[in-house]
Parts: C-alpha cells; sequence; structure tokens
C-alpha cells in the first residue's frame, strides 16, 4: 500500500477543530477488522488466507492461516465480551473460538452440507445460525439451508434447536435458503433471509422469543413483494418429459442410426442428416407418435401455467427492493434492522447494480432509505445508527448513517473527535492507479492518482465508542488490508466541530455532539456553527 502522509495538516484540511490530545490510534497491518466485541476488547480479521484473533487489552493475537483447514468468520455480530469467536471451517461445520481452542457446535445428524454459526450475545449465552439440510443444488426445489440457534450450556453450547420457518417463498414454491444471520443483544430476535425458488430475491425474515420461551416469526413488510390484487398461480413444477425416438428402437435400429450418423460426420456433414424416426418400424413410429402427440399436449398446457406464473414473478421482481444476500443485520437493542438494497438493469445485465441501505424500524411501518450515494453497503448497524461503505474498487470509504442523514467518515469523526479527524486526513490517504479516457486521443490511460481519501470498510461497537476501518488499496495487489482502531471515547467531550453548512444547508448538532435533523425541543443547540436558544 502507498501511503502518502501530507505536510498540511490542519492548515490544509481547513474543517478540523483544536482538541486535547487523545491516544494514537492502534494500526494492524495486513489486518481486515471484520468485527469486534460489544465492550471494543476483542476483534476478529477476515483475510482471503485465513483468519486473526486479536485481544485488544492483552495484545495477544491468535492466527490461523492452516494449509488444510479454512475458518471463516461468522456473518453477523461474530464476537461476544468474553472473547468467544464465530467461525466456519472450510464453510462446513459451525465452530466456535474459545481460550485459545476451536470447538464445533452441535448438528443434527441428517444436517448436511454448509452448517454455519453466525451471530452470538454479547454475554455469549445464545447463537444464531443455519444447518444444511440437503446438498447445495440450483435443481429443482431443494431447501438448503434452515435456521437455529445454540443456547449455552455449563460445558459449552446444546443441540441446535430449530427456528420457526415458512415451507414456501413468497410466489408459493419451495425456498432456497431460510436463514438466521444476526442477533439481539438479548437474543430474543434473529434477523435473516428467505431466499426465492429461483434465487433471484432475498426478502428479510424476523424471528422473536416470548415470554414463554416460544418462537415465532414474520415476514416483515411484505408489501414490498406483494401487488395489490395479484395471486400467484400454482407453480405447476418441472414440465413434462420429452418422449425421444431412440427410446422406442430395438438394438438393431439404435445401432444402425448412429451408423447414419456416423457416416454424416465423417462426410463433413454434406450426406442428408439422418432422422431418427426412419429407424423406427411402423408400430413403433405409430407409438412414438402417439405419445408425442400427448407430450405435446401436455407441455403446452404446462407452459401457460408456467407463463403464467413467471409473469407474476417477473412483475414483482421489477418493483421488489432485492437485499443482498447475508448482507443484513439487526440492532444490538433489537429496535431496528437494515440491509443492503441492490438494484440492477433487468434489460442490461453488463451494467453495474446500484446499492443503498435501508434501515427499518422493527416496530412499525418507518423505512429510512439512505440513497445519498450510488454505492453504499451496510457494514454494521447500531443502537440508532449504522456504517456503511461503498464497494471495494480503486477507493473505497465509509460513512455514518442516523436520522436520515448520510456523514462520510471523515465529516462524523470531526464532530467527535477532530483529533482523530485530522489524524484520517493526514494519514489515510494513497496514491492507486486507475484507467482514464484520455479526452484528446479518445484512448484509455493508466494514471496515478495521488492523495485519495480512503476509509474503508467500517465497524464498530453498539454506541460507537471504538471504531475500526480497514483499508486496502486494490490497485496494489502485492498489499493486504490495513486496519485502524479508534478508541473515540477518549477523544469525545461535547461539541468540538461542526460540519459546516452549504448550499443553505441547516447543519444542527446537540451539546452532545449528536447531528440532528430539527431543532424543534426546547433546549441550546450548534446551528451553523452558531450556539442557539430554542425555548
Amino acid at each position: 500500500m502507498k501511503k502518502v502522509f501530507l505536510l498540511t495538516g490542519l492548515a490544509t484540511a481547513g474543517i478540523f477543530a483544536m482538541a486535547a490530545e487523545v491516544p494514537e490510534p492502534q494500526v494492524f497491518p495486513d489486518t481486515y477488522l471484520y468485527a469486534i466485541s460489544p465492550n471494543g476488547q476483542y476483534g476478529v480479521s477476515q483475510l482471503t488466507s485465513g483468519l486473526k484473533i486479536y485481544n485488544f487489552v492483552t495484545g495477544q493475537v491468535d492466527e490461523f492461516f492452516n494449509e488444510t483447514v479454512y475458518y471463516s468468520a461468522g456473518i453477523g455480530k461474530c464476537v461476544s465480551n468474553n472473547g468467544i469467536i464465530l467461525g466456519s471451517s472450510d464453510d462446513v461445520n459451525a465452530e466456535y473460538f474459545k481460550d485459545g481452542e476451536w470447538y464445533t457446535l452441535d448438528v443434527p445428524e441428517e444436517a448436511s452440507s454448509t452448517c454455519l454459526s453466525n451471530a452470538i450475545t454479547p454475554d455469549g449465552s445464545r447463537i444464531c445460525g443455519s444447518i444444511g439440510v440437503s446438498e447445495i443444488s440450483l435443481d429443482g426445489d431443494a431447501l438448503m439451508q434452515i435456521p437455529v440457534i445454540w443456547n449455552a450450556t455449563a460445558d459449552g453450547y446444546g443441540e441446535a434447536v430449530k427456528l420457526p420457518y415458512p415451507e414456501l417463498d413468497f410466489t408459493g414454491r419451495v425456498p432456497q435458503y431460510v436463514t438466521a444471520v444476526d442477533i439481539s443483544e438479548d437474543g430474543k430476535k434473529v434477523i435473516g433471509q428467505v431466499v426465492s425458488a429461483t434465487g433471484m430475491l432475498c426478502y428479510p425474515i424476523l424471528y422473536t422469543e416470548d415470554a414463554d420461551g416460544k418462537w415465532s416469526y414474520e415476514l416483515v413488510h411484505p408489501e414490498l413483494y406483494t401487488i395489490p390484487g395479484l395471486e400467484f398461480p400454482k407453480y405447476p413444477g418441472e414440465g413434462p418429459e420429452q418422449p425421444q425416438a431412440e427410446e422406442y428402437m430395438t438394438v438393431e435400429e439404435e445401432a444402425a442410426y448412429n451408423q447414419a450418423l456416423q457416416e454424416y460426420i465423417d462426410s463433413g456433414y454434406t450426406l442428408p442428416y439422418p432422422m431418427a424416426t426412419d429407424f423406427l418400424s411402423a408400430e413403433e413410429k405409430e407409438e412414438y407418435e402417439a405419445d408425442m402427440e400427448k407430450y405435446q399436449k401436455e407441455f403446452d398446457e404446462w407452459n401457460t401455467a408456467f407463463y403464467a406464473w413467471f409473469d407474476a414473478f417477473d412483475r414483482v421482481l421489477a418493483i421488489a427492493p432485492n437485499d443482498e444476500f447475508n448482507s443484513i443485520r439487526i440492532s444490538p437493542d433489537g429496535k431496528t434492522y437494515g440491509y443492503t438494497v441492490s438494484v440492477s438493469d433487468l434489460f442490461d445485465p453488463w451494467a453495474a447494480s446500484t446499492y443503498n441501505v435501508w434501515i427499518f424500524d422493527a416496530d412499525s411501518d418507518v423505512i429510512t432509505k439512505y440513497n445519498q450515494t450510488g454505492d453504499l453497503n451496510l457494514s454494521y448497524l447500531g443502537n440508532g445508527f449504522a456504517l456503511a461503505s461503498s464497494s471495494i474498487q480503486a477507493v473505497s470509504n465509509s460513512y455514518v448513517l442516523k436520522d436520515g442523514i448520510c456523514d462520510s467518515m471523515l465529516w462524523w469523526m470531526n464532530s467527535q473527535c477532530p483529533a482523530y479527524a485530522s489524524w484520517i486526513n493526514d494519514n489515510m490517504r494513497f496514491s492507486y492507479e486507475d484507467i482514464v479516457i484520455n479526452e484528446e486521443t479518445g484512448e484509455y490511460e493508466l494514471v496515478t492518482i495521488d492523495d485519495a481519501l480512503m476509509t474503508g470498510h467500517a465497524t464498530g461497537t453498539p454506541d460507537l465508542s471504538h471504531l475500526a476501518l480497514s483499508v486496502q488499496n486494490v490497485w496494489d495487489y502485492s498489499t493486504e488490508f490495513d486496519a485502524y482502531l479508534f478508541d473515540v471515547k477518549a477523544g469525545t467531550s461535547g461539541v468540538q466541530s461542526v460540519r459546516p453548512a452549504v448550499d443553505g444547508e441547516q447543519v444542527i448538532y446537540d451539546l452532545h455532539g449528536r447531528r440532528l435533523n430539527s431543532a424543534s425541543a426546547p433546549g441550546i443547540y450548534i446551528i451553523n456553527g452558531k450556539k442557539q436558544v430554542v425555548r
């Protein structure tokens, strides 16, 4: 990674206020901090070559780059406050790491294929994930994964408890997957996804445990995947099998037919193409033609039924949001959940998809859509905020999403801790190579771009007192990710700086440094950099 350390500092930035000295952020080379524990003590790094597990307090690092076993981290909040790390080995066994050892979670004997441990409560008392119920297959209607939880016992975790789930997707077919991806801090709410039978649409499913320990599920906001008055016809299943003339031949007739095919090939395809029906007897041909007539009638009926079903599905597909597979999270307090929504051009398969983040209130119909950029992927959901990142391309940057406002990481950090904002501005700028079009010649050229701000992938604690940014310059393939861990609370004390208004925008902060949409309640606010009292 080619780092460019700026010498201009605060004077060039022009937006940072001076602040008290705060601890330097911790820098971890060749590290991608995928998740950190709610108390900020532990973290897990996920790289293509394996895992690193960090204890940030003691400095201990456990590395797993085994040539025979590949470990991958859990998808959701996969690190507990007591150092339990969730993962899977070779994407087959659902496992957890504790006190220097990996343990395999119990799954039913009939479980097959991939089993995943995805998210854990802060105290380690409950894990959510999924187990395989059939081999990975894209043929036919086959449910491949179902949601489960594991509850802690005195010596580990008990048997997998299956969560209830829909047996059919919204189209009336068997879904490919029903998953459990993330869990609330009390373990009573779990968020997952239903993947439609076609695999072309994912939508959220919320599991809830009641006071009696009974689990139920709901398909939240089903109106997003339905059209008023539209009823899906029954899916007709696989079409009828077409008869083949060879099936009606004797052994001698089939041999003669195959010989004629070979002679046709040997002639350089100049001989007349041999028709299979010409090698049937009169009785065989009559039977074959009768079966073909029956097949054609059955096929026409099936084809009509299939396209009636597909037309309904295509209408929904054109208007429904598609949440990215596994990109769904629930807040620790269980009050919100969110996911990355992808929008593709169905008429141009080569066009790049657009990514946005939608946040849902779990107890109401409120949906907050963050569409400010065309490339926004959810990376973490905390209490009252979300973290998102642009795709890892030439330049990847992170954002803080709150109350409908999408702030860049630099702006947000400046409102919390100007010293860290200054550090980011000075130290997280990189040079990279890009391909651009020369306006004079019209030809593509490889150019070097200097001083590009890259804040990368962001994750944090539920209150954002600790924040991790992981950055890779993908145009320099000799480097891995570098991770930066910020102790934000060490530099946070009220409002230390504010983001200036642009284009007539009103920028409002309260005295805790929280940016607001309005200053409607009585109190003291910082509005466009000036203190104002609202009575």
